[in-house]
């Protein structure tokens, strides 16, 4: 039997696409395959998480996740048709 850790943590979107999005202000607490559930106002969805930022670098306390709901839209967001077809993935490294 899985022990289930609760916690509440404030967090904000940096990215939304219709699979998922990215937060900032995560921390330390999430790992890659970690189910969460993200709330938003008064609606919430069980979400995946599929990277988290490396300590060190602008992606630090960032996080990845993929929506395990797809009945479930928490954001109410208008997107572009080009950001439809995207899912989060880990931003690319910035240039030097």
């Amino acid at each position: 039997m899985l022990k289930a850790n609760y916690f509440i943590q404030s967090a904000y979107t940096v990215d939304l696409s219709q699979e998922g999005a990215r937060l900032d202000g995560v921390g330390f607490l999430t790992t890659p395959g970690q189910i969460l559930e993200i709330r938003r106002l008064w609606r919430k969805a069980k979400f995946r998480v599929v990277w988290t930022g490396q300590v060190g670098t602008t992606e630090s306390n960032q996080i990845g996740v993929l929506r395990l709901q797809a009945d479930k839209d928490i954001w109410h967001a208008r997107l572009p048709e080009d950001e439809a077809v995207q899912s989060p993935k880990k931003p690319n490294p910035p240039k030097k």
